[in-house]
C-alpha cells in the first residue's frame, strides 16, 4: 500500500518556523526560564569542579553526567513544553509536575534516548576520528570523515523526530510511524532543521570568536580553567553562549513541530494520525 502524506515545502516551513518563534516569543521565555537557569548552574558547577579536581578520567565522567542531565533531563522538559506551545498553544505558565506531565516527560526522554542510541554506530566513527585513533588518515581526511559521519547521523536522527512532537501532545506514535511519514522527504527535513538553526549557530561561533575564547572544559585543563574563570570573558560566555544554545534548540524543536503538523495532518484533539 502506498502511503499518502501532505507535501512538505522547504521555504514555507522555514518561514513558518521563524514566524512561530516571533509570535510565541514571550511563551518561549517562560518555558525556557527554569531549564536555562538549571543548565547554567550545571555548566558553571562542572567547570568549577574540573578546575579543582581535574583528571582525564574524571573529566570524561563529569562531562557525561552533566551532558545527560542537561541534554536529556532538563532539555526534555523544555522541549516537551515547547512542542505543546507550538502545537496546542499551551504556554505552560503553570507548573507541569502533575502525574500526566511527569509521564509525558518520561516518554519523551525514553524516545529521545532511543533515537540517540540508533545513531551510536555513526557517532562512534566521529569519536574514533576526533580522538585521532584513525592515525592512518591525514588531518583533512579525518575532518572530512567527521563531517560525513555527523551529516549521516543527523539525517538518520531526522527520520525519527516526529515521535518527539507526538510525545509532547500525548499522541500515540511509533518510531516506524515517523520513519514512514518522512519517507522521501527526510533530506528536505534535515535541510530544514539545519537551515533554521544556522543563524543562531553562526551568531554563537561569531560571539566565541569575538571573545577569542573556547567553551571550557572541552579544550582547557584544570589550571587553564582556573585562570580562564578569573577573566570577564568567561562570565560573559557562560550565560550568553548558553542562551544562544537554547535559541538553537528552540528553533529546532519548533521546526520539528511544524514539520509534524504539516506532514502528518495531525491537529489538536486528534489522538493519532491514521495512515
Amino acid at each position: 500500500m502506498t502511503l499518502s502524506f501532505p507535501p512538505l515545502q522547504f521555504g514555507p516551513t522555514v518561514r513558518d518556523t521563524f514566524v512561530a518563534i516571533a509570535i510565541h516569543f514571550k511563551g518561549i521565555l517562560v518555558i525556557a526560564a527554569l531549564p536555562y537557569l538549571l543548565s547554567l548552574i550545571i555548566f558553571v558547577a562542572e567547570d568549577l569542579y574540573l578546575a579543582k579536581f581535574y583528571t582525564g578520567v574524571q573529566a570524561t565522567a563529569v562531562h557525561s553526567v552533566a551532558a545527560f542531565i542537561t541534554q536529556f533531563l532538563i532539555f526534555s522538559v523544555f522541549a516537551v513544553n515547547l512542542h505543546r506551545l507550538m502545537l496546542l498553544n499551551d504556554s505552560a505558565k503553570e507548573p507541569r509536575m502533575d502525574d500526566q506531565a511527569l509521564d509525558r516527560y518520561w516518554i519523551y526522554i525514553k524516545r529521545l534516548l532511543t533515537v540517540t542510541l540508533l545513531s551510536l554506530p555513526l557517532w562512534g566513527v566521529v569519536l574514533v576520528v576526533s580522538m585521532g585513533l584513525g592515525t592512518w588518515f591525514d588531518f583533512w581526511p579525518q575532518v572530512a570523515l567527521t563531517i560525513v559521519a555527523l551529516l549521516l547521523s543527523f539525517i538518520l536522527l531526522s527520520r525519527f523526530t516526529f515521535v518527539l512532537s507526538a510525545s509532547g501532545v500525548d499522541a500515540p506514535y511509533s518510531l516506524m510511524d515517523s520513519w514512514r511519514a518522512l519517507a522521501g522527504v527526510h533530506l528536505k527535513v534535515a535541510s530544514i532543521y539545519v537551515t533554521v538553526m544556522l543563524p543562531a549557530f553562526l551568531i554563537l561561533i561569531g560571539f566565541a570568536a569575538y571573545l577569542n575564547v573556547y567553551a571550557p572544559p572541552i579544550i582547557l585543563t584544570g589550571e587553564e580553567i582556573k585562570h580562564y574563570q578569573l577573566s570577564l570573558s568567561y562570565w560573559i560566555w557562560a550565560p550568553v553562549g548558553l542562551m544562544l544554545l537554547f535559541l538553537m534548540q528552540a528553533l529546532l524543536v519548533t521546526a520539528i513541530s511544524i514539520c509534524f503538523y504539516h506532514r502528518t495532518g495531525w491537529r489538536p484533539g486528534a489522538e493519532r494520525v491514521d495512515f
